[in-house]
This record gives structure tokens, C-alpha cells and sequence, in this order.
């Protein structure tokens, strides 16, 4: 991300007056070049703990194998799966297929657009003094520049991160699943916040909280859209359970068809906001369809040190 952006200015010495830290004076400096999206992980390494048995454990667990017992590993796994761009009024039908002994979850999204600039951070609107959100240059952190006071005064955007992030529900009215040849029924908005809740268990279980900054249906929509498609029995947490859609023998195709609002609701949009994180430029500006395939794989070990991974 990128911080504030225009002509840089002297700092004079002076005290933050929300946390009392004084500063001292400096001179004007250049801006920080923007630096290119892609980045490199080095120096990656990889622990485990290993607990060493009696002999006796591994020749029983050799003889249980050289009888023809597999063992099973079940694991998590996942796919991703991108559509064709999609303007405002979204709308049409992204499908993917897939293989797998238990299809568990589906969450589909949109990606904003241009989501790979560097840019500042996605909070507030800048209509409003009181909602004026750009950091000053060269001073710490100030409590009006802050989400927390976007959270008092309700700011529009409270994604206090970079736009690589958002996940852009706007211009939808309903979303519909289809698991092959079965079509579920559409979901509204409210629905589909519904869903998200029941599918992470926050509707009995509020321990783990919902981010602070989806204080209304329009800020899930427009920062923190996701449609979810649970197809396992959740709520487990004693256990690991294998309970998904099991489409191992044929494959399965899953659309998610997205039904757009009427232009006047679209048009109502506010798009002025350009300077300062804009979500989306014009009702023309494409989001990008992502759909991501949650399900269970397992490892099957056998004798010989055979392994097979199943998805």
C-alpha cells in the first residue's frame, strides 16, 4: 500500500495531541517511489516434532499394514476458480467442475478492479472533515485519521487495508447455486450475510467475533461480499468429520448465477470518491468472479510405503 500521496510538506516540532508523543521538526522529503506488486519469500524453513516409539509400535503398525489395512490422513484442501470480469449490474453465471470424496464448502466473491496498484488504504470518505481520512505527513498515527473513529461516524469504507483485499458485492440483487443439476433457491443480500454467519458458526458461537467494520448489510456488500455454499455438516469440533458432497466418481459441475439490480439502483452508487480508495471508477469498471472450492483430501498409506492422495 501506499501512503499519503501529493506534494510533501515541512514538518514542523509539535506534540500528537490524541496520544501526547512529541515530534521534532523535519524538512520536506520526496515521496516513496512505488514499488512493483510482486514480492519474494526467502529463508523459508519447516519444523515438526517427532516423538520416537517403542520398536515394538512400528513392527504392530508394519503387521497391521502387510495384512492390507490403509491408513487415512484426511486433510483440507482447496481450489480456486476465476471467471470472465463483470460490470455493474453484475450479473450471469460462473461454473467450475470438480472431483472430490467430499465437497464441503463454496465461496464465491468478487475481486475489485485495478486491486493490484499500489494505493492507499481503503477507509472512509472524504466528503466530510470529520470523515477525513488521508494520514498526515510525517506524524504518527492520529485518532482522526483512525478506524475507530470511522466506526463512530460510520464511514462507507472501513476496510482499513489495501484494496488487493476488497471483496466488491455491489450492483447484485440476488445469487443463486446450482450443484449440478439441482438449483437451489436465490438468496438476497441479507440471506447471503446469513449464510456467511451460520457457515463460521457466528450465529451460536461469538466468541471469534465479526470484524468490527461490517457494521451494516452496505458494508458487507460493497468491502466484505462473500456467497457460501456449505455442503457438510459444520459445527463439528470434537472430531474430524468427512461429511461433504461426494462427487469421486463423477465429476460435478457447480454454477453460481448472480441476478444484477436495476440501473437506478446501481446508479445510486456513489463513484466519487476516486482519490482516496474508490471501489469501483464507473458503473462500466469490471470485478472479477472467484469462487473457491473447499474440500477434504486424504493421504492413503499402505505397506511398502506406498501413498496415494485422493482428493
Amino acid at each position: 500500500m501506499l501512503s499519503t500521496t501529493g506534494t510533501p510538506t515541512a514538518l514542523a516540532a509539535g506534540t500528537n495531541a490524541d496520544i501526547g508523543l512529541a515530534y521534532t521538526a523535519s524538512t520536506a522529503v520526496g515521496l516513496t517511489a512505488a514499488e512493483g506488486t510482486g514480492y519474494t519469500l526467502s529463508d523459508v524453513g519447516f519444523q515438526i516434532t517427532r516423538y520416537d516409539l517403542p520398536q515394538s509400535y512400528y513392527q504392530a503398525v508394519a503387521s497391521v499394514l502387510e495384512s492390507g489395512a490403509v491408513f487415512k490422513l484426511y486433510f483440507p484442501n482447496y481450489a480456486v476458480f476465476t471467471s470472465n470480469a463483470q460490470s455493474l449490474p453484475k450479473g450471469g453465471t460462473t461454473r467450475f467442475n470438480i472431483s472430490t470424496q467430499s465437497l464441503d464448502m463454496v465461496i464465491s466473491t468478487f475481486q475489485a478492479p485495478d486491486r493490484g496498484l499500489n494505493q492507499a488504504p481503503i477507509l472512509g470518505h472524504e466528503s466530510s472533515p470529520a470523515q477525513a481520512t488521508l494520514p498526515t505527513f510525517g506524524e504518527y498515527g492520529t485518532y482522526t485519521k483512525s478506524l475507530s473513529l470511522g466506526l463512530l461516524y460510520g464511514w462507507p469504507k472501513t476496510l482499513n487495508n489495501s484494496k488487493y483485499f476488497v471483496r466488491n458485492g455491489d450492483g447484485i440483487k440476488t445469487c443463486t447455486y446450482m450443484v449440478g443439476s439441482v438449483r437451489l433457491i436465490p438468496e438476497t443480500i441479507p440471506e447471503q450475510f446469513n449464510g456467511v454467519l451460520r457457515a463460521w458458526n457466528s450465529q451460536n458461537d461469538i466468541l471469534g467475533g465479526v470484524y468490527p467494520g461490517i457494521q451494516s448489510l452496505a458494508h458487507y456488500q460493497t468491502q466484505f461480499y462473500s456467497h457460501i455454499l456449505s455442503l457438510n455438516v459444520t459445527n463439528e469440533n470434537e472430531m474430524y468429520t468427512v461429511s461433504g458432497l461426494n462427487c469421486s466418481s463423477t465429476p460435478i459441475s457447480i454454477g453460481w448465477e448472480v441476478a444484477g439490480s436495476s440501473a437506478s439502483e446501481v446508479a445510486s452508487v456513489d463513484s466519487a470518491d476516486t482519490s482516496n480508495g474508490n471501489l469501483f471508477t464507473t458503473t462500466s469498471t469490471n470485478c472479477t468472479p472467484v469462487s473457491f472450492a473447499c474440500y477434504t483430501s486424504a493421504l492413503l498409506v499402505s505397506a511398502g510405503r506406498n501413498i496415494i492422495m485422493m482428493p
